[in-house]
């Protein structure tokens, strides 16, 4: 009604054919945003943390397992080497608050970071320990390809005989062998040092279940780091399988949490 833009019209989902539709546009405000540093930069420039997400909420067991109570925000699975938030955050924080604002879930943090201007300090509010802290980072620029920067880090043990072999508890359905270096380069996994590759997973086990397959390593249970096929199944032999433990779960497409738990319902 004031004559001003309030979005931009991209697209129209229409029957005929004609202009008779349900409209969809970019709104204003991210329209300015990329405009500015168009002419500022001559491209699109956005803020970047260097870092693999997930909602709190789906996944609230593993946040509770690293001691966080809440059911929003946003869960750190991996910090990429060589990144703004390399040596700033860690796998397990959970990012609640962006500069005073809180953060409900990925898609507003991502927005809320993208939409920073690269070398700008941000301060993140963080759960980490039980305990709430704030973390300042100067973003970066995203890099155009993302997956470029993507790498694995050093799991801190040499390699075992690839013979390794162990079995987890039935419950759980897998068995296991000691991951080596051929392994980790056809899994494309390469600078991975140590592990447990699952071998095989028992059809409506704990492990079908959330989704664990042939080829995944693991390189943690419950925090605890593992080297070899024997500490996974050993550690596993620990777990109250009502209970659960976080898997930290490597495969070519990045690192995330996997929570074990046997479904009570079944």
């Amino acid at each position: 009604m004031h004559g001003e833009v309030v979005g931009i019209n991209t697209a129209i989902a229409t029957v005929s054919g004609g202009f008779q539709g349900i409209g969809f546009a970019i709104p204003s405000n991210e329209a300015k945003i990329v405009y500015t540093a168009l002419r500022e930069h001559g491209k699109v420039v956005r803020g970047w943390l260097g870092v693999s997400i997930k909602n709190v909420a789906d996944d609230p067991d593993t946040a509770k397992f690293y001691g966080y109570q809440g059911d929003t925000g946003v869960f750190v699975e991996e910090t990429f080497n060589n990144t703004p938030a390399s040596g700033k955050l860690h796998k397990g924080d959970v990012i609640v608050g962006f500069n005073g604002q809180p953060v409900a879930d990925v898609s507003q943090l991502r927005n809320r970071v993208a939409d920073t201007e690269p070398n700008t300090v941000v301060t993140l509010r963080v759960s980490r320990d039980q305990k709430e802290e704030d973390v300042k980072i100067t973003l970066g620029d995203q890099p155009e390809d993302v997956t470029a920067m993507l790498g694995h880090g050093d799991n801190g043990a040499g390699n075992r005989s690839a013979d390794e072999s162990a079995q987890a508890p039935e419950a759980f359905g897998m068995t296991f062998k000691t991951l080596d270096a051929d392994t980790a380069m056809s899994l494309g996994i390469g600078d991975v040092q140590s592990g447990a590759v699952i071998m095989s997973v028992k059809n409506g086990s704990a492990a079908a279940d959330v989704g664990l397959q042939k080829g995944f390593v693991i390189t943690e249970v419950g925090r605890i780091p593992v080297h070899n096929a024997q500490e996974a199944a050993d550690l596993l032999n620990k777990v109250d399988p009502s209970k659960g433990v976080p898997l930290y779960v490597v495969t070519r497409e990045g690192s995330s949490f996997v929570f074990l738990k046997i479904d009570s319902q079944k």
